[in-house]
């Protein structure tokens, strides 16, 4: 159980962090560069099935983000792992509340794959949109972590872009 909540740990953090400028009238979409790290601060495992060597996991956390931006991150993850190589994948979707410096703030959500490789976890999120500052966003971030499988705590960080 603790190496699926390192894996969400790292995951679900980063996955949100977003800095932009609201776009207003005929103005274009500006691309805006995502950077910082990303801290799991809860993890709750909702469903585990283990069959053969795999264990199908259901989890919801929440992390804390810095950086570009600052703020939080809730997240839902299903993944499967394999009890024998340690490695996984599944899907993440994220909502994550955030300020970001002289831009606003609002909500991003987020929906992305989790590769888990033994200590190491990559997602991989597009941005799928948001509210307040960030309504219409559209984007990628990625977030690259490590977990520690002996007590289940992860750390990360993420970059990308945020297009509004």
């Amino acid at each position: 159980m603790n190496l699926r909540q390192g894996v969400f740990t790292a995951l679900a953090t980063g996955a949100l962090v977003a800095t932009s400028v609201g776009v207003a009238g005929a103005q274009a979409p500006a691309s805006h560069k995502l950077a910082g790290t990303v801290t799991n601060t809860s993890f709750s495992i909702t469903k585990s099935t283990t069959a053969k060597n795999h264990t199908l996991v259901d989890a919801t956390g929440t992390a804390d983000i810095a950086g570009s931006a600052t703020g939080s991150i809730a997240y839902t993850v299903h993944v499967s792992v394999n009890n024998v190589s340690h490695t996984g994948v599944g899907t993440i979707t994220e909502t994550a509340t955030v300020t970001a410096s002289a831009l606003g703030t609002g909500t991003v959500t987020l929906t992305g794959t989790v590769h888990l490789a033994g200590n190491n976890l990559r997602v991989n999120d597009l941005i799928t949109g948001g509210t307040g500052a960030f309504a219409g966003a559209a984007g990628t971030v990625k977030i690259l972590g490590t977990i520690d499988v002996t007590t289940g705590t992860g750390s990360g960080t993420y970059h990308g872009h945020i297009v509004l």
